[in-house]
């Protein structure tokens, strides 16, 4: 599990399972509205433990991919804001976000 909270300090993404490539909980929640969002994201190469929040913490960056605050309301097609190519060789190399 691996989580990180944005510069404002109200909102936290995260991620458990990890590196398991199925079943990895992508969540965020939101303390000014004491919400839990969540999705599970399946995966190939696994997502890695690693997370970059934006400063206002509306995206996050969790291994190679990028997830925005639609990415956790359902609908699949605004799952992903941006996905990078996963690193060859070294699977433990670590994400970076840009920050949006």
């Amino acid at each position: 599990m691996s989580f990180i909270a944005s510069d404002h300090g109200f909102t936290v993404w995260g991620i458990a399972g990890a590196t398991t490539g199925s079943n990895q909980l992508i969540y965020k929640y939101d303390l000014r509205r004491h919400s839990l969002n969540a999705i599970m994201d399946v995966s190939s190469p696994p997502l890695l433990a690693r997370v970059s929040v934006s400063r206002d913490g509306s995206a996050a960056m969790i291994g190679w991919a990028m997830f925005g605050d639609r990415a956790l309301l359902g609908r699949a097609a605004d799952r992903l804001r941006w996905r990078r190519r996963p690193p060859r060789g070294d699977r433990r190399a670590r994400g970076d976000a840009p920050n949006p």
